[in-house]
Order: C-alpha cells, then structure tokens, then sequence
C-alpha cells in the first residue's frame, strides 16, 4: 500500500469476504473480525448492482480482464495513511516494472468495520471507479480533468458534497487547468474542478458527454470542450469563453441573465467580489479569477496585462531556444536523434538542464539504444540518481529540482540552470540512438525539464537550439523560447436601471483596455488568465476614476 504521508510503501494481510460476478472485496485482517458480513455484501452488492453499470454507462468501460487475468476487480479496505482511497495505475502491471504493484486492477478505500456500507463509502467507490475507467480509456489525463469527473460522478450517484466548492467560492484565484503539489491546495483544487465539471454537464450534454470528453482526451485538449459546447450555444469560440462563462456564474448565478448560462444548480453559494481600490498592481492564475466589485458610476477603469508570461519557472540557459518536456500526468515524452560513433575512442554528452519534476514520483532520463530503439541504457551523471523509492525510476533518472538537491516541487523553491555531463564512452564504435525522455505518474506533475547547448566535443557536435529541430525528433517535446503571449478573458457584469448584463473586455496587443459605468450603474470585473500551457501567474494593474 502506499502511504502518501511518508512518501513509502508498506504491507497489509487482508481477507477476502465477498466474491461476486464483479467484484473481489477484501478486509484489512486489522478489523475484519469486527465488520459485519452483511455490511460488506450490502457495499458490495450495492457497488455491482447500481455503481458500476452506470459508472459504465457515464464514463466507459474499465479494463477487464485485468493483468491477473481476472475480469473482476479488487476492492481492498484498509486503513489508507493519508488519503480516503486511491486508485493506482501501478497496480495494473506486473511486479518486473514496478516491484510494489499489486498485479490486478483494483481500488483502496480507507474504511473502517463502522464505514463500510455507509452512504460516504459508497461515494468513495464510485469516485474511485471513475478513475479506473479513465485510466483504460484515456491514459494520460491531467488531474484537474480526472478528479473533476470523479467528484461529478459522487454527484450523479446522490452524493453532493459541497465543502470542497465552498473552499474554491471563498478564494477562486486558482488555476483550473493544473493541479499544485501543495497539499494545502488539495481541496480547493478539487473544489474548482467539481464545480466546473457541473457547469459542463448541466449546459452542454448532461451524462450522454462525459464519455466522449474523455475519448475526445478533453483534459489535454480543450478544444474538445468547446467542439461539445458550439452544439447548445454556436457563440462559443474558444475554451476561454466556456471558462469565463462559468467564472461570471460562480458570482451572479442569475438564470434570467443572457441565456441563462450564467447559472446552475449545483452551485452552494456565490463569489462575494474585492472592493476595487482606487489603483492596484496584482496577479491572477491562468484559468483562475479576480473579481472586483466597481464603485457606483459614473466610473471610469483602466486595465494593464502583462502581454508576455514565462512559459515556466526560467528561460533558456543560453540564445532564444531551448528544448521542453512539456507537463503532463501518466504521461511519456521523449526527443530523440541519430549520432555516430564508430570513428570514437570515446565519448561524452554535456548539456545546460533545468527541470522541476515531482520528487522519487516522475523522472526525466538521457537514455542510449544500440539496437534501433529496441532496448535502452539510461545514461548516469552528476546530478542522477537510481534511488527507487515508489518504484518508478527505469534506471538512472532526474527528479526533484535542479540545483537543489532533495527540493520537492511543492516547497516554494524553483530550479535552476545546470552543466550536466554523461559518459558515452561505453556506445563508441557505434550508432546509436540518444533520447530525452520525461515519464510522469499521475496525480501530480511539475513543470518537466528544459535542455539546451547539447553538445558532444569528441564530434565537434554543438546545437544551442536556435536553428530548428537540427534533426531531433520531438514526441512530447517542444522546442521554445521561454515566454508565451498572455492571453486575457475580462467579464464586466454591469448592473443598473435596465437590468444586468454581461460583457466581454477585448485586450489590445499590449494587454490593454478600458470601461465606463454610467450613472447609477454598478460594476463587477471579473478578470482571468488565459495563457493555455503555463502554470505561471498573469500580472496586471488598474485605475480607477470616479467622474
């Protein structure tokens, strides 16, 4: 079992006390003399009966037979260190790539002789199904997605919790589109997602969509949000405009307002925006929310963005370019070229390296294959390490924050630049394969890695990334030059003797615009990042004037 706590694994002995047509049940041998057999058959039934076929009506289907060989799956009840239950992809493979799986498909739940068969037992199942099904469906979905339709699928199943929408109601500066380390900001991520996955299913498509986001890989393509949206309401361009909609609802939840998209249900209660000052220099989240309430008008405001945001937490070491990972969740990039050794006696790889990757979780490799892609040897170097902790390093592999040994992504410090060499030495006389690759778990992800001014001195081969992909071949991989145009999704929600209304704020190349309230009017601006890719935060200032 994994203990998310202290970051280690540790053993149970569990009995198995209900085998069904679909599932294996087991208890923790801790308090399985004290549950009641007719709580565990009433969970399990209840889970069979009504949990998982509609779960697979919902969202897809789970992947049976698992690698046991099994069609059922397992559920175990434990005491789980950290966390109200999980399901890990790692148990889904065999011991030879990851020696703490499981070796069957199946969900943990923390649960007690007492909470088995409960209403919040049963939530916690089909939370967790949800996320066995997206795994066998889409693989490589981002957490924010993922949790997003596992706290929507308590909801379906009559379990709505609104404890965690409150918390993203009360601070709604957070970005939607990633999920931090941050254990402090757990709650208010699975708050966010809950209730933009509501939003979704309540305006466009109900249940009949949320299979097809997930086959459509929604969470890394947004587009697919906004293909699914053009079928209710065909003035929706973008994935912007589906994500301001839903941040002016998170404040006025006005049904007569417009067409009534500024509104729905499973909203608990509403954002109460800031008083805007005469004048304030400040940052938003990319997909997050500041809401300003205007002084009465006559009013005059003036906004200034950032045109310009950091692709990630530093530029390129060197020039304008430099290769990136990109970020991802149970995801594998790599990059990749041809060189020949033959005329060598030796060898070596030097290369600038940044990275910030979720510490002895996910790990970023310089990797050689002799054979055409076949197999592969990860290279070691100054700053690698074949510490295997979770069980995920496939040999000599980056992790945690460059140039700050043992940092983790989440304790507030950023990477930094370093000179990294790797002994080729042992490949000389042959052509090989060399690849970058960047392999992530799910649940968490840093920013991933940057590599610039590679270069091998035996070959005289420099390439500082400034003249194209130089034969390298990106699967995953970008080539980038640090900074991304800041994008910008401004709502004004004007309120006054005609009614309410709501208006988008273009922005001019500079990140720049304007708005009057008249007379009487009130004001609510509500201003969001709107930078796809980046995790970093939108700056702006504003003026305002009373006439």
């Amino acid at each position: 079992m994994a203990d998310a706590l202290a970051d280690e694994n540790y053993q149970v002995s569990a009995r198995l006390r209900y085998a069904g047509p679909n599932v294996l049940m087991y208890i923790d041998t801790a308090f399985d003399a004290e549950t009641p057999q007719e709580n565990i058959e009433r969970a399990a039934q209840d889970f069979e009966q009504r949990i998982y076929p509609r779960s697979q009506e919902l969202f897809g289907r789970e992947r049976s037979p698992g690698v046991d060989g099994d069609p059922r799956l397992t559920i175990l009840n434990t005491d789980v260190r950290g966390a109200g239950g999980y399901f890990s992809s790692a148990d889904g493979v065999t011991t030879q790539v990851n020696r703490f799986s499981n070796q069957r498909d199946m969900f943990v739940i923390s649960a007690g002789a007492d909470w088995i068969g409960t209403p919040d037992y049963s939530a916690t199942l089909a939370h967790e199904f949800q996320h066995m099904i997206e795994w066998n469906v889409a693989r490589r979905s981002p957490s924010w997605f993922n949790e997003g339709l596992s706290t929507l699928s308590e909801d379906l199943f009559g379990y709505v919790g609104q404890s965690t929408a409150e918390l993203h109601l009360a601070e709604p500066d957070i970005q939607l589109t990633a999920w931090a380390a941050d254990s402090a900001t757990t709650g208010r991520h699975y708050g966010t997602s809950n209730l933009f996955m509501r939003y979704i299913h309540e305006h466009y498509g109900g249940d009949a969509v949320l299979s097809e986001l997930i086959q459509l890989d929604a969470g890394n393509d947004t587009s697919a949000f906004v293909a699914v949206a053009q079928r209710t309401r065909a003035d929706i361009d973008s994935f912007d405009d589906i994500v301001a909609d839903w941040a002016v609802a998170n404040t006025l939840n006005d049904s007569a307002v417009g067409d009534g998209r500024f509104a729905y249900a499973l909203l608990p209660s509403t954002i109460e925006p800031a008083e805007a000052g005469a004048s304030a220099a400040a940052d938003v989240a990319q997909y997050g929310a500041d809401y300003l309430q205007l002084p009465r008008g006559p009013t005059a405001l003036r906004f200034d963005g950032a045109d310009t945001v950091p692709l990630v937490g530093a530029l390129p070491a060197d020039g304008r370019y430099a290769w990136w990972s990109n970020a991802g969740d149970d995801s594998i990039q790599t990059l990749t070229r041809a060189f020949d050794l033959r005329s060598l006696q030796q060898a070596t790889l030097q290369l600038s390296l940044w990275h910030e990757i979720e510490l002895n979780y996910d790990y970023g490799y310089a990797a050689v294959s002799t054979d055409d892609g076949a197999t592969w040897t990860t290279l070691a170097g100054g700053t690698t390490t074949t510490e295997d902790p979770q069980g995920a390093n496939l040999g000599a592999g980056l992790t945690g924050l460059s140039g700050v040994p043992e940092a983790d992504i989440q304790q507030g410090e950023r990477g930094r630049w370093i000179e990294e060499q790797l002994d080729l030495t042992p490949f000389v006389g042959q052509e090989i394969l060399l690849r970058f690759l960047m392999v992530s778990d799910a649940a968490v992800s840093g920013a991933g890695m940057m590599i610039d001014n590679i270069r091998i001195p035996e070959l005289n081969y420099v390439d500082g990334v400034e003249q194209g992909d130089s034969g390298w071949q990106a699967n995953g991989f970008a080539r980038v030059d640090g900074e991304l145009p800041q994008q910008w999704a401004l709502r004004l929600i004007r309120q006054g003797p005609g009614g309410t209304s709501v208006e988008p704020l273009p922005v001019d190349s500079q990140g720049r615009t304007g708005l009057v309230l008249r007379e009487g009017e009130r004001g609510v601006l509500v201003v969001m990042g709107a930078t796809p890719f980046t995790r970093e935060r939108a700056s702006y200032t504003y003026q305002v004037e009373q006439r």
